[in-house]
């Protein structure tokens, strides 16, 4: 009991002197501005941050949608044409792989590789 009535008359004497209360209104000035600007201010910027980051993805879809296209544009033909390239490629080598075996013969006699030289072509995977 005595904690209260020491902390009334404190209040008292606070409220009594002047440069005091000119403290008071400055300390609660101060907290009523920081609550203000930790609750309304924190939600508004927040709200301007998830404004301006869905602004900024669309953008970034505009601008993706963009490079594709410059990508297809540009380097479309250059793939069409180096996959066609592939697949003749490709036919010639599996032609090369169906070839039987050539016998030993004048040609074959001046290869290093004699009887083996037909013999090389790709393995399949077993």
């Amino acid at each position: 009991m005595s904690a209260i009535t020491t902390a009334l008359s404190v209040g008292a004497w606070l409220l009594r002197c002047k440069p005091c209360l000119a403290v008071l209104a400055a300390i609660a000035l101060l907290l009523t501005g920081g609550v203000y600007g930790v609750t309304v201010e924190h939600a508004r910027t927040g709200a301007l941050i998830a404004k301006m980051q869905r602004k900024a993805d669309a953008a970034a879809t505009e601008r993706d949608a963009q490079v594709a296209e410059a990508l297809e544009r540009k380097y479309g033909p250059i793939i069409k044409d180096l996959n066609a390239d592939k697949a003749t490629l490709q036919q010639k080598v599996n032609d090369y792989a169906k070839r039987k075996p050539a016998k030993a013969g004048a040609k074959l006699a001046a290869c290093k590789l004699g009887d083996a030289a037909g013999l090389l072509r790709r393995r399949q995977p077993g």
